[in-house]
């Protein structure tokens, strides 16, 4: 009976969401769209500018230091640049969120949102090093042998874990982006709203993720089909310098739409993540 009841109010739920998001939509996609494309931006230029200082210094220091220790320069200069601009380009994603969930216009880089962001990606990167330094030390002590099992068997536990952590972990960006949690707080928090509202997070959960999911999978497919079909009709004419710089520029140009489709639909899907979780936190203060 009670899951019953949770079935109908997530029905209730997920329908009034929808019309929330669409009706937001309508006046503000294009600036969550904006958040978005600026936090891409920011990633880029941190890597071109890692790029092209790494190279330079390592141009200069080359002679010095040497080849291994050039190379280990702009390794390095790359790493910190890529996580400086990982670490705005979330912070404009929580501005973009929180905008949602306000109604009013925030700064791409806020401090706040930067200071979020930096502890957030830092949790993140400690937790994949962790997984899969773990991973790694199991399939050395197995062996071949048993690698193969091991990994299919994996597969399948994190098929199954990531729709139970997708839909425990739904409310984390929220929380990050409305309250500032940190990481550990923000996953607790989360849980915790997921708990009380474990039906209606669930459907919202599989709606969203199964919707974005194929349609990412179709793009992704189509661009891979594509590009690999015009490789192979290049090969098989045996296409010139100038004729392969085309079809690199059209290959490009193929990245950059299905980019822009890809966050198409994560603006929406962002939007949808806000609006449903202020209804279901009004829904808790009632």
């Amino acid at each position: 009976m009670k899951s019953a009841d949770s079935l109908r109010r997530g029905v209730k739920l997920v329908g009034k969401t929808l019309g929330e998001s669409i009706d937001f939509g309508k006046d503000n996609f294009g600036k969550v769209f904006k958040y978005l494309v600026v936090g891409v931006l920011a990633i880029v230029v941190a890597i071109a500018a890692a790029i092209l200082l790494g190279l330079g210094v390592g141009v200069l220091l080359g002679d010095a230091v040497g080849g291994p220790g050039s190379s280990a320069f702009v390794m390095g200069m790359g790493i910190l640049f890529a996580f400086a601009g990982l670490t705005y380009g979330t912070a404009s994603l929580l501005g973009g969120m929180e905008f949602v969930h306000t109604g009013k216009k925030i700064p791409y880089f806020t401090s706040k949102n930067i200071w979020v962001a930096l502890k957030w990606l830092i949790f993140c990167g400690i937790v994949t090093v962790l997984f899969y330094g773990g991973l790694f030390a199991m399939m050395l002590v197995l062996g071949n042998a048993y690698s193969a099992i091991l990994n299919a068997v994996l597969n399948l536990v994190m098929i199954v874990t990531g729709i139970v952590l997708g839909v425990l972990l739904y409310y984390i960006y929220p929380e990050l982006a409305v309250n500032k949690r940190g990481p550990i707080d923000a996953i607790v928090t989360s849980y915790k709203i997921a708990k009380n509202n474990l039906w209606e997070t669930t459907m919202m959960f599989l709606l969203v993720y199964a919707v974005t999911g194929i349609i990412f999978g179709i793009i992704y497919l189509l661009g891979i089909g594509v590009a690999f079909m015009v490789l192979l009709a290049g090969l098989a004419v045996q296409l010139d310098a100038t004729a392969w710089i085309a079809v690199g520029i059209l290959i490009f140009i193929a990245l950059i739409v299905m980019l822009g489709i890809y966050l198409i639909i994560s603006a929406a899907s962002y939007i949808i993540n806000m609006k449903f979780y202020r209804n279901v936190m009004a829904k808790g203060e009632k």
